[in-house]
C-alpha cells in the first residue's frame, strides 16, 4: 500500500496547503492601521481678514486653516491673518 493512497495522508495533504491559503487570503484581505494624520490641537472661531471662520490649528502651532462659518471648505491661512477670538455680531448692518 503506497502511503499517499491512505485517506489520513491524503487529507492531510489536502488541509494543509488549504490552511496556509486560508490564512494568507485573511492577511491579505485584513485592514491595516496607518499613522494617518493627527486631529487639530484648537479648534476655534475667530475673524480672518474681517470674515467670522472657524480656525483650526495643528499640534506644532504652525499650520493654520480657516472656513468661513457655514461653508465647509478649509483653505490655508497665516497666522498674521487672524484676528480677535470669538466674532461678535453687530446687528446694525448699516455700520461697517
Amino acid at each position: 500500500m503506497n502511503i499517499f493512497t491512505r485517506p489520513a495522508v491524503r487529507t492531510g495533504l489536502i488541509a494543509a496547503p488549504a490552511l496556509i491559503i486560508g490564512v494568507l487570503l485573511a492577511l491579505a484581505f485584513t485592514p491595516q492601521q496607518s499613522a494617518g494624520v493627527a486631529p487639530p490641537a484648537t479648534v476655534e472661531q475667530r475673524t480672518v481678514d474681517g470674515v467670522c471662520s472657524q480656525v483650526v490649528t495643528s499640534f506644532d502651532g504652525t499650520t493654520t486653516w480657516a472656513a468661513p462659518l457655514g461653508e465647509s471648505q478649509l483653505r490655508r491661512v497665516d497666522r498674521a491673518q487672524l484676528g480677535l477670538t470669538g466674532c461678535r455680531v453687530d446687528p446694525d448692518p448699516n455700520r461697517r
